[in-house]
């Protein structure tokens, strides 16, 4: 038997659609305990890290909860800065203004295709979704959020 690394990995994000898995994580702060994802309100970095991880690919170190460490140990470990869409490659959008705390932050997913992405984006369902690179676009066919930044690996080059 002869396992398929690329072919699970991309298993892996289809199958990811709609799983509540990466919703919650859990840390004591001050003594009490507390859902650091606020229910899957910012879990997109778990997501992201928990798939990089799961095989032990050498994608990635650990798991992270944040992104300004998710890109750090990303780019520890190879991914590469690019601008092409190519399936399975980290995708940043630019930062997005939050309600009510009116705070940005930034959003990572990846991407499937030329138009398509996945990401645990929905504030309604806070599972990963597929939806639009640039997610819905206005009536003018403007996008809603660009892209700040892609990252590729040799792994999806192979």
């Amino acid at each position: 038997m002869k396992l398929l690394p690329k072919e699970t990995y991309f298993a892996m994000l289809e199958n990811s659609v709609g799983s509540h898995l990466f919703r919650n994580v859990y840390a004591e702060i001050d003594g009490e305990k507390k859902d650091i994802l606020a229910n899957g309100n910012f879990s997109c970095s778990f997501f992201v890290s928990s798939i990089l991880s799961h095989f032990n690919f050498q994608l990635i170190k650990e798991t992270h909860t944040g992104i300004k460490g998710l890109l750090a140990d990303m780019k520890a470990c190879g991914w590469v800065e690019s601008d092409r869409r190519i399936p399975g490659a980290v995708v940043v959008w630019d930062q997005e203004i939050t309600q009510p705390t009116l705070q940005t932050h930034d959003h990572v997913g990846f991407i499937l295709d030329e138009h398509t992405a996945i990401s645990n984006y929905d504030r309604d369902i806070l599972a990963p979704q597929k939806h639009h690179i640039h997610f819905e676009g206005d009536p003018n066919g403007k996008a809603w959020r660009g892209i700040d930044k892609i990252f590729t690996h040799p792994f999806l080059e192979s």
